[in-house]
């Protein structure tokens, strides 16, 4: 996975200096409840980061 398919694609870059990061999709809101801290690219699919969850609250019974 090379050239712009890299989250820090740089088009004026003459030179790979191994600083290419892979885009990883996900939830990138913190308040949902499928955060991703692995994402670097909101995929769009992010759950209840509105919804006011009482805490104790199980996921499915809501």
């Amino acid at each position: 996975m090379y050239g712009f398919h890299q989250f820090n694609y740089n088009v004026l870059a003459n030179t790979d200096d191994g600083s290419c990061m892979a885009i990883a999709y996900g939830c990138t809101d913190s308040l949902a409840l499928n955060f991703d801290p692995l994402a670097n690219t909101d995929d769009g699919f992010c759950c209840g980061a509105s919804l006011p969850i009482p805490f104790g609250t199980q996921i499915g019974k809501i």
